[in-house]
Formats: structure tokens, sequence, C-alpha cells
């Protein structure tokens, strides 16, 4: 449980990171109209990942039958949690969509790599 934790605020902090970074170089290369864009996007998925902490922790004990109905029924939650704010970002004035969608995917494979160099290291 101890790990989990660990693993899940590493995570955010990842995600925080890889926010500011590409915040600074935007701002750096003069692309300040993408900003608010990007944080949306990474805001969307920071959300996500907390949603997906909180729901896989909830399913770890119980009855494996139960849990997978459970994770299901979570998964599509949280898909319509991504899609309605991505439907919500497109109607924010100043929140580009590329942006908000690059954001959404860059965040993905850093994740990845996060998961990957913990897992060597635990």
């Amino acid at each position: 449980m101890n790990q989990y934790i660990k693993f899940i605020v590493r995570v955010l902090l990842t995600c925080f990171f890889i926010a500011f970074l590409g915040g600074i170089i935007q701002v750096l290369c003069g692309l300040e109209v993408y900003l608010w864009g990007w944080l949306w996007g990474i805001f969307i998925m920071v959300l996500y990942l907390l949603s997906l902490a909180l729901h896989g922790q909830s399913i770890v004990s119980g009855d494996p039958y139960k849990a997978v109905r459970k994770a299901r029924r979570q998964m599509i939650w949280r898909l319509m949690l991504v899609g309605s704010l991505v439907v919500l970002g497109l109607k924010i004035p100043g929140v580009e969509a590329v942006s908000m969608f690059i954001g959404i995917a860059l965040i993905q494979p850093a994740l990845y790599v996060v998961y990957w160099w913990l897992s060597r290291h635990f």
C-alpha cells in the first residue's frame, strides 16, 4: 500500500513537472496562445489519474468477479469524465484544441517511462 501511494505521488509530480516545463517552453517560444489548452489537457490527465488511483484502490479487495464488473463501470465513468472535460475545454475561450490534445497525448509516454523506471527500482 505504501508503494502504491509513493507511485501515485511520483506520477502526479511528473504530471506537474511536465505541465510546468511545457508551459515554460511555450512562453519562451512565444506560443502563449497555446498555453491554456496545454494546461487544460494536463489537468484532464491529472483528474483521470486521480480517479484511476481511487478506483484501483477500491477494486483491490473483494470478489474477483465483482471486481471485474466494478472495473468496467469505473472505466466507463473515467472515459465519460475525460470526454466531458474535452468538450468543456473546447467551449472555453482561449483553450486551443490542438494544444489540449497534445497535452493529453504527450503525458502518456511520460507516465509509461515513470512506471518503467519505478518498477525497476522497487
